[in-house]
């Protein structure tokens, strides 16, 4: 905001003592009044009622017309800064830009009101920016409205696969070979991802309303736990409707969009899970292979993204998402990797071969993932955008399996199972949990719609 009056008075006074030899000087009184209207009307245009709003906008407009009239008779040069004020107020922005732009350019090589000069400049700087919103690439891409997107990207990064032990013996408590000193068992290891690619393809049959599909692929290198394949590759599919809402070019605001997409999803994850004593993974030296199953699950996905113009040529772009899949019986997740047997070191110090001697199916599978991304979008042409983006990513899969006294076992003994399987090496349900962090670049292909025929 500008000085109050009582500043403003004694600058005036001051400044134009040279240049005016009457207190009744027309273009003072017009700079005064402009500054009182200033400070007691230009913020009610905005933030309050209809009526008040209604009786700032004349008082502005007079004073506008005051300040315009003593401009033509004395040619005060000031009162040009008063002009580009009030003209802001109302919302005239290029009016008050050409103002304020003359009055800075009339006060070069002098003194007289430097505190002035400082606010117009301020001002320009501020209306200028605004001038530009939406006339550069990047508003251009925002407001574009095309029939037919593509986008394709590709991140790389590192994150943690976490695989928990979930079974629960006849009373509701944990398997005993499934609990650490108080809780059930997790063991972790870092996750290292190389590729993770994404694709979409969506058609607008009308500016706001689109149909199409995301395609996200995550292939993480082996972390070894619980084996030399694990944690496997992630594949999960959407197809459904998408609502854009796309700021128009003629808004006045910064230009953006709003997507809000609601599909159909499956989802496609690998899980080996956990078998051996997992109450003594140090003693054992590691867990044995009881295979991998292929976890096959439909669900519904949501995800909003939103944009925003930052400059010209610049495009900032937030999305999160959530899917969640049906949970199905144990017969809809095949085995896709059988069993092999592990070198595991046995009590007395030696290395002993050891397998899973009883392997039953599994009686459900579960997922889950969610994730988040924040990215930068520069125009490269006018169909294509081109940009770097962090993305969160977190997936959840588990199988459970029957948890009874007939899949206790140990390798090499005839001794019938007695119930207390601390020792004995079995297959456990088991939730898989990956929190991935990746960084990569993303490639836009927005079609034009083709321009109205005249």
């Amino acid at each position: 905001m500008i000085p109050g009056r009582p500043l403003l008075a004694v600058l005036l006074a001051t400044a134009l003592s040279a240049a005016s030899a009457s207190a009744a000087d027309p273009a003072v009184e017009a700079a005064v009044l402009a500054d009182d209207v200033v400070q007691a009307h230009c913020a009610s245009l905005y933030d309050t009622p209809v009526d008040r709003a209604a009786s700032a906008t004349m008082a502005i407009a007079g004073a506008l017309a005051r300040v315009d009239d003593v401009h033509a008779q004395t040619g005060a040069t000031y009162l040009l800064y008063w002009r580009g004020v009030l003209s802001h107020c109302l919302g005239r922005d290029e009016a008050a830009l050409e103002d304020l732009t003359a009055f800075v350019k009339s006060q070069e090589g002098a003194n007289a009101f430097p505190s002035l000069v400082r606010q117009a400049r301020t001002r320009i700087r501020r209306l200028g920016d605004r001038a530009r919103l939406g006339q550069g690439a990047a508003g251009a891409m925002l407001t574009r409205g095309a029939r037919l997107e593509v986008d394709a990207s590709w991140s790389a990064g590192s994150g943690v696969h976490e695989l928990v032990c979930t079974d629960a013996d006849d009373w509701g408590t944990a398997n005993s070979t499934c609990v650490g000193a108080e809780d059930h068992f997790a063991a972790y290891a870092a996750a290292f991802v190389p590729a993770r690619v994404g694709l979409r393809i969506d058609g607008f049959p009308a500016r706001g309303f689109g149909l199409g599909g995301r395609l996200l692929l995550a292939l993480p290198a082996p972390s070894g736990l619980p084996d030399g394949r694990s944690p496997g590759p992630t594949l999960q599919v959407e197809v459904g409707p998408q609502l854009r809402l796309v700021d128009s070019v003629g808004s006045g605001r910064r230009p953006g969009w709003l997507r809000v997409e609601l599909r159909f999803a499956a989802s496609l994850a690998r899980l080996s899970p956990l078998a051996g004593t997992t109450k003594y993974p140090g003693v054992t030296g590691g867990y044995l292979d009881a295979g991998s199953w292929l976890l096959v699950q439909p669900g519904f996905a949501a995800r909003l993204e939103g944009a925003l113009e930052l400059s010209p040529r610049v495009a900032l772009l937030l999305s999160g998402r959530f899917a969640w899949y049906a949970p199905l019986p144990g017969a809809a997740a095949p085995r896709v990797v059988e069993p092999s047997e592990v070198d595991l070191l046995a009590p007395d110090g030696t290395m002993r071969t050891e397998r899973v001697e009883i392997l039953p199916d599994p009686i459900r599978s579960s997922q889950l993932s969610a994730g988040g991304r924040v990215g930068l979008a520069f125009p490269v042409g006018p169909e294509l955008a081109v940009g770097p983006f962090l993305a969160v990513d977190w997936l959840r899969a588990g199988l459970v399996f029957p948890n009874s006294e007939a899949d206790c076992w140990l390798v090499g003994s005839d001794a019938a199972c007695t119930g207390d399987d601390g020792q004995q090496r079995k297959v456990y349900s088991t939730r898989r949990q990956d929190l991935l962090v990746t960084a990569g670049i993303d490639l836009r292909f927005a079609s034009s719609r083709p321009a109205p025929r005249r």
